[in-house]
């Protein structure tokens, strides 16, 4: 019950985990998440042709990337959740 309530309020994310579109995340624009812009160009630029964008990172790379970025662990989950919001709203 717990995981279908989960996925309602958080499509796409997994329990545990916030879901990164690493696209999104390369255009961004905001200069505190600078070292995770580079990190997603280079992911791109690795990956193969038509895999997924999407990457899902758990606590502990969520920690390692807000020390990167000189930011709260809580306050870097907020940025991502609301780039993720942004990516499903409808237009």
């Amino acid at each position: 019950l717990l995981a279908r309530v989960h996925d309602r309020l958080f499509p796409g994310d997994r329990p545990g985990q916030i879901r990164v579109d690493l696209a999104r995340m390369a255009r961004d624009q905001q200069p505190e998440l600078q070292p995770l812009q580079r990190w997603a160009r280079d992911r791109l630029s690795q990956a193969e042709i038509g895999a997924s964008p999407e990457v899902h990172l758990d606590l502990a790379a969520l920690e390692q990337m807000a020390e990167l970025c000189g930011l709260q662990t809580v306050d870097l989950i907020g940025k991502l959740r609301m780039m993720n919001a942004a990516g499903n709203a409808v237009t």
